[in-house]
């Protein structure tokens, strides 16, 4: 399964990960109209001519009719279906299975160079709010790992050599929604969403596994079968009702511990 590829699941904690200083814990369907053929028959009644003299005598019955009204009742039932709302607008960083879009119109992709997706995240943003500079982890792939965050939104770079503090930008993970303003994806899901709402969304692209055995939590697994890029997150129960509490993209960093 995708889940089982992308995490280790080994932990208690949902975003128990804090590198950054502890500081932030159918195909359309096809109508087909067939001709409608129009034949035009005209019938002439036959005329017939009788001459009758006759005697006539006229009798005249009275007939008394009884009219029965029947009075029938109907019941109609209307079911309802709630459709869940998107939990907000996306703000000055939209996320993406595949990396997050800018409001300013720039585009970072996982895979991209470290250095240019700090730069232009930062001249959106600001300064961070965190910086673990460059550490060696178990955690996370490669040499060392490098965590950033904005408030609740949160970036991994991954080294490719040994202190040579160049790197790829390989995850982003989000904690909540609101700071920076509207951390969701284009379709309104994020941090608060509901698993009825990705249900009713995403469909066969949305899968729900247990996320620590014995726990009501859940993971799920969102697969874009356009650019092949996966959102993963955790749910703190499984039924209609449970909301997101973590989200993310890149399988650089394992964020669920037991």
């Amino acid at each position: 399964m995708v889940a089982a590829a992308i995490l280790v699941v080994v932990g208690a904690a949902v975003g128990a990960f804090a590198l950054a200083g502890g500081d932030d814990g159918s195909a359309a369907p096809v109508t087909t109209t067939l001709p409608t053929t129009t034949v035009a028959t005209t019938t002439a009644a036959p005329a017939t001519s009788t001459s009758t003299t006759s005697t006539s005598t006229t009798s005249t019955t009275s007939t008394t009719s009884t009219t029965s009204t029947t009075s029938t009742t109907s019941t109609t039932t209307t079911s309802t279906t709630t459709i869940p709302v998107p939990v907000g607008q996306p703000g000055e960083v939209t996320l993406v299975e595949t990396g997050v879009q800018l409001d300013n119109g720039t585009v970072l992709t996982l895979g991209q160079d470290a250095a240019a997706v700090v730069d232009s995240i930062s001249a959106v943003l600001g300064a961070s709010t965190a910086d673990s500079g460059w550490i060696e982890t178990e955690f996370c792939a490669g040499p060392r790992a490098r965590v950033i965050r904005w408030g609740d939104f949160e970036i991994v770079l991954t080294e490719g050599v040994l202190d040579s503090e160049v790197g790829e930008f390989t995850q982003w993970y989000i904690d909540g929604i609101d700071n920076p303003g509207g951390l969701v994806t284009v379709d309104g899901l994020g941090y608060g969403a509901t698993v009825g709402f990705l249900e009713v969304t995403y469909g066969a692209a949305f899968e729900l596994f247990v996320a620590i055995e014995g726990d009501p939590s859940g993971l799920f697994v969102v697969t874009n079968p356009g650019s092949g890029g996966v959102l993963l997150g955790i749910t703190d129960a499984r039924d209609p009702d449970g909301v997101i509490v973590a989200m993310w993209a890149g399988d650089s960093c394992t964020r669920i511990f037991t």
